[in-house]
């Protein structure tokens, strides 16, 4: 075994495509392209099964008892996976953990996310210990350090940003420049996640029906519910509305292409990321994204975004998606350049750079 290697444990099967589990994905084949052979651990179960937790809180930390010391580091996925900083660094510290946010208490809609969270704030005092803690923005490191406050200079090298990367089509494809062209028969407005309390999607979309214009107005959304109380309470606003409206739980690669060319707008209502991953794959395709104002989504799109203040408020997004769909043509052109330029920046090659020079240059 070559330690030089670095292994990677990443999450169950059915979670490889979410956003915490892309983030590894993509920088695991930009390390792949640059000549890093890393091995891997997937969890080979269903998410919220027995056999899912037996292997990871009895098969997992054995393993690495017994075998983390092969590897130059051991990448952690995600926060929740903070009992394991033990058992990488029983000889040497060796853990490197990707935090991808601080979990809120307030965001807790269900009896299952009510435990995670208590049990995510039993196991976070032991990411203090990790050899390095990545984080996917700014803002998620800094609301990291309001709990974990660290007195120490090197908190920087330590506590290290590399924003996700995302592996985006080298072409576009049947891309919809219908509200660029002035042919509105009836405007798309496309949101793809999930249903937990912190992504507002409630809010965004009873705005939706609320809005005064001609054109019929059309929403998809993809992406599981999550919390089905959530879902039953969006199925009814929507039943009650005169939107032309489409759910998917899942979509291949090929039609979450086709569903991103051929919207509209995309709508990111979130009160709380790490990063937010959808709104920069909508940019990717030129796409006018209107965002909740908080401080992540504004540092990863800047002013290629159009953003709706107190966005807990129905109201709100009223106010701000029908000036919208007023903007001029040139002005929608402008918000189209400017959003693939932003998501530009992201590309997995320029973050994998990133990430080698500031998590394991040091290490090799």
């Amino acid at each position: 075994m070559n330690n030089n290697k670095n292994l990677w444990i990443l999450g169950p099967k059915d979670k490889k495509f979410s956003g915490i589990g892309l983030y590894s994905l993509n920088l695991l084949k930009g390390l792949n392209d640059k000549g890093y052979e890393d091995d891997i651990i997937n969890i080979p179960f269903k998410s919220r099964t027995i056999l899912r937790y037996l292997y990871q809180f009895i098969y997992l930390p054995f393993y690495l008892l017994l075998f983390s010391h092969r590897y130059q580091n051991v990448i952690l996925y995600e926060e929740a996976y903070s009992f394991l900083i033990p058992f990488c660094d029983l000889c040497r510290k060796k853990s490197i953990l990707i935090f991808h946010h601080v979990p809120e208490g307030n965001s807790c809609d269900s009896v299952i996310e009510k435990l995670k969270y208590i049990y995510m704030r039993m196991i976070l005092s032991l990411t203090t210990s990790a050899k390095k803690i990545v984080f996917p923005s700014e803002f998620s490191r800094a609301e990291y350090l309001k709990v974990f406050p660290m007195g120490r200079t090197n908190i920087k090298n330590r506590y290290i940003v590399i924003p996700n990367s995302f592996d985006f089509p080298a072409e576009i494809i049947n891309s919809n420049d219908r509200v660029i062209e002035n042919e509105k028969d009836n405007l798309s407005f496309l949101y793809v996640g999930s249903e937990e309390a912190r992504k507002n999607v409630n809010t965004a979309v009873e705005a939706l029906t609320k809005l005064d214009v001609k054109p019929k107005i059309k929403f998809t959304k993809i992406g599981k519910a999550i919390v089905t109380e959530n879902r039953k309470k969006l199925s009814s606003i929507l039943l009650h509305s005169s939107l032309d409206y489409q759910l998917f739980d899942f979509v291949n690669k090929e039609e979450l292409e086709h569903y991103l060319s051929t919207c509209d707008f995309f709508i990111m209502p979130s009160l709380h990321e790490g990063f937010g991953r959808t709104p920069i794959e909508a940019q990717h395709y030129g796409k006018l994204v209107i965002s909740s104002d908080i401080p992540v989504l504004r540092e990863i799109m800047g002013d290629s975004a159009i953003y709706v203040q107190q966005p807990n408020l129905v109201s709100s997004w009223v106010n701000v998606l029908q000036e919208v769909i007023q903007l001029d043509i040139e002005t929608l052109q402008i918000y189209k350049n400017k959003a693939k330029k932003n998501s530009a920046r992201y590309t997995i090659e320029n973050v994998t750079d990133r990430f080698i020079a500031n998590v394991l240059r040091e290490e090799e």
